[in-house]
């Protein structure tokens, strides 16, 4: 078992009697809709632990990849929720990885979203990555456009531009969003498209499932000659949030990306186990 997969077992195993130790009495008590509301208007953090294993063809030449992460959310600020994750993903290596972000709610009907990641080195991981969003809220449609920077550890950076509604009625979310990356060295530029679909409700369950089809294209300089590396790509994801008490849940997922053919591209198979705590 890699260090990765006994570190998660450890981790989720520790947490899981936390999350899902109510007495019985307190867990029940809290079925109802009225009680469940009034215990969640209480809490004010959030803690999540998440496990992928992702199986990769040509098996022989990429191998099987585990990653763990943990991430923390502060909501008892007025107005803004900081919030902050820690990974180890093994790739050839292991390898650490972390960030820190935050949600920011500037007006009724505007919000911002704004990440700043980094990691260790890889060849599968970025060095940094900085990501910023505009929401603007009107009626059931939130009009998200922003962009961000992404370094690797080969001097390689992207610049992405992003844009798209999401419609919310009840307990359906549609959201549609268009990327335009421009990668230097190189001067290469590539799209995708993002679908989503989600449908739920917070406290009880969620289903979201994403489709994203596009290009990826960069200048590989660490042959010679440089070569122009272009794959059409396609993924799909579904990930299941499963509340068990008003605190705490579950989470599953499932996902297969196409990156291109065999010998310059890879096909992944992944999935995921994870458990969320409110408190």
């Amino acid at each position: 078992m890699k260090t990765t997969t006994r570190l998660a077992v450890c981790v989720l195993m520790s947490l899981w009697a936390v999350w899902f130790g109510p007495p019985a009495k307190t867990a029940a008590a809290a079925d109802t809709p009225e009680e469940r509301a009034r215990i969640r208007s209480t809490l004010r953090y959030r803690l999540d632990a998440d496990l992928l294993y992702e199986h990769l063809t040509p098996n022989q030449e990429y191998g099987d990849w585990h990653s763990l992460w943990l991430t923390f959310y502060v909501k008892a600020l007025p107005r803004i929720t900081p919030f902050a994750w820690a990974g180890l993903y093994e790739r050839e290596d292991a390898i650490g990885a972390g960030g820190v972000g935050a949600y920011v709610d500037w007006l009724p009907s505007l919000y911002t979203y704004t990440a700043l990641g980094f990691s260790g080195v890889s060849d599968y991981q970025s060095r940094y990555r900085l990501d910023h969003f505009f929401n603007l809220k009107i009626r059931r449609l939130t009009w998200s456009f922003g962009g961000g920077y992404i370094e690797d550890h080969r001097d390689h950076t992207d610049w992405f531009l992003a844009a798209g509604p999401r419609y919310w009625h009840g307990p359906l979310i549609l959201e549609y969003r268009l990327t335009r990356y421009a990668s230097d060295p190189g001067n290469l530029t590539s799209w995708q498209h993002l679908a989503s679909l989600g449908y739920g409700a917070e406290g009880r369950y969620w289903l979201f499932v994403n489709f994203t089809l596009g290009g990826e294209k960069y200048l590989a300089t660490w042959v010679d000659p440089s070569q122009v590396v272009d794959h059409d790509a396609w993924e799909v994801s579904a990930v299941w949030q499963q509340w068990l008490t008003a605190r705490a849940g579950y989470k599953l997922r499932a996902g297969f990306l196409d990156l291109g053919e065999p010998g310059d591209g890879y096909r992944k198979y992944s999935v995921g186990v994870g458990g969320f705590w409110e408190f």
